[in-house]
């Protein structure tokens, strides 16, 4: 078999602009947060529309199917995050009670999201390779500097999809485009 490489599109992690995405659901599953090991609902959702992005650098990038990830973690603080999050997905009358140890929740979580379709305000920031932050850093709460390479450029490691809970806007049949 032979792969071409060199002609191949580009459809993972974009210098993705500000603005809003169409997302369908691919996964959503139910199960314990590896931080904290509160209840998590997680859904893996990939971009729909736009197909393309131009960015300011004048590079078209292919997104269709670009993976986004959106973790609710389910706990008293986050609570009114999370209900306001399934209001606008419409998925609360189904999901107002989680009973987290039922051994049908996971199910419940699996059909409350299948073949959901909404709308969202999603971004990229460059993920950049740092050091460990100096003692003055971490007073004025800053990040550590950039790791530069053998050119004096900073090492990069590509883009961090920003996909907040506070940003999802609805179904897309109430949200204009």
């Amino acid at each position: 078999m032979i792969l071409d490489i060199a002609n191949a599109q580009y459809t993972g992690e974009a210098p993705l602009p500000y603005g809003l995405y169409r997302l369908h659901v691919k996964q959503a599953s139910f199960g314990p947060s590896k931080s904290s090991g509160s209840p998590m609902i997680t859904l893996v959702c990939e971009v729909i529309s736009p197909e393309e992005i131009l960015t300011p650098e004048e590079k078209t990038y292919r997104i269709a199917g670009l993976e986004v990830i959106y973790y609710f973690v389910i706990t008293e603080s986050q609570s009114g995050k999370v209900r306001k999050a399934f209001e606008k997905l419409g998925v609360l009358s189904v999901l107002g009670r989680i009973d987290t140890d039922s051994p049908e929740t996971p199910i419940a979580v699996a059909q409350a999201f299948d073949k959901l379709t909404f709308s969202a305000i999603l971004f990229a920031v460059e993920d950049v390779k740092r050091l460990l932050p100096t003692l003055a850093q971490r007073a004025a709460r800053q990040p550590g500097s950039p790791i530069l390479d053998d050119d004096g450029k900073p090492v990069k490691l590509g883009w961090d999809i920003k996909a907040n809970m506070d940003d999802i806007l609805g179904k897309p049949e109430f949200v204009q485009f």
